[in-house]
This record gives C-alpha cells, structure tokens and sequence, in this order.
C-alpha cells in the first residue's frame, strides 16, 4: 500500500479526522487542481505536500483524472504536531507542488525549513502553489490562548490542544516565500485561500 493510500484509506476514517479541518476544505483543493489542471503536461506528479489524513490528496486526483498522479507527504500522520522532518526520502522532483493551509500552523523556524524544503522539490519548469489562513476575518475572530511573539500569530484552542496559527495578509505571503530567492516568478492568486501564490520555476 502506498503512503497516499495508508492516509486516505487507513487514516481518514478515524474519528478525530475533522481536527486538520481538512474535511471543510476539500473544494480548495478541487480549486487548486482545476487552476492547475491545464497548465501540467500529461503524466505530471504533484505532490499534496503537508497532506493530513489525505483527503485533499483524493479530492485532487479527483479533477485531475488519468493525466495527473498526485502524492502525499505528511509528516506527522498521526495528528498535528510543531515537530518538521525534512522530506529526505523524496528522491524525486515534481511537476507541481501543492500546499494548503500548512505554513500558518508552523512556528517562524520551521516554517523556513518547511518553505525551503517544498521549493526543493519542484522540477524546472514545474509550479508550486501554496495557501495559508489570513488574519482578518479567519485567525483574528478564532479564541486564542495568548499572542505570539509574531505579528498576526497566536495560539489557538482546538481539539487537539495549543495549536499555532500565523495569519498572512495581502502581499505577505508572497513576500515571505519570494525571500528564499529560488528561481522561481511568484504572483498572488485570489479565491483558493485568505493567501495564496503560485510560483513557477
């Protein structure tokens, strides 16, 4: 069985699912995969990077059909959790790389690491496209326990405890990720998430 099939099949199903909110925002990954749909050539890979319990991975290979494969990477599939594993064991480039709502859960070091590490595995030529929550009117109306040391971040309360929530606000994103000088042309994208850019290498 491969990994995509161990989350989607052994993993979704279990009771504390609804905890990566991943079942609400499986329309954002249909987005995500009809934005890229026509700009992918036939037998492309992408890569559901940060997949949860593999939903939005499905969800993807749903629009995507015969042309596209989609992967997942996840590094705690067990649940969420503030500890990064470099994705040392994808020995291979993508077509494209998919992100969604990831990056606003991780502290600023690792989401560095994580940033860098996702624009790694984009193949020239290939697309990466990444989402995170905004702050106004999404992370700035959630409970949170106390404000981060970041600006627009706090600790919020869900299910599975203390979980960090960094809102990106207009050009913040794009400006963070373009910080990392990868070879890549960025531009924002508008109603995927709060945030979103697409980047192509």
């Amino acid at each position: 069985m491969s990994f995509s099939d161990f989350l989607i099949n052994e993993i979704s199903h279990q009771a504390n699912a609804e905890t990566t909110q991943i079942k609400t925002t499986t329309g954002t990954y249909s987005k995500a995969a009809t934005f890229l749909l026509d700009k992918l050539p036939e037998n492309a890979i992408v890569l559901d990077y940060g997949a949860g319990y593999g939903l939005g991975t499905k969800a993807m290979q749903e629009v995507f059909g015969d042309k596209c494969t989609v992967e997942s990477y996840e590094t705690s599939p067990q649940g969420w959790s503030p500890d990064y594993t470099q994705s040392e064991s994808i020995s291979k480039k993508f077509d494209a790389v998919v992100c969604l709502n990831v990056l606003n859960v991780l502290t600023p070091d690792i989401r560095d690491q994580v940033t860098k590490n996702i624009l790694s595995l984009v193949k020239d030529g290939g697309y990466v496209l990444i989402g995170t929550r905004g702050w106004h009117g999404d992370i700035a109306l959630a409970k949170n326990i106390n404000k981060a040391d970041e600006d627009k971040a706090v600790w919020v309360i869900k299910s599975v405890g203390e979980v960090y929530q960094k809102g990106f606000d207009g050009n913040e994103l794009l400006d963070y990720v373009s910080k990392f000088n990868s070879g890549f042309t960025f531009k924002k994208l508008n109603n995927l998430t709060k945030s979103s850019i697409i980047g192509k290498k």
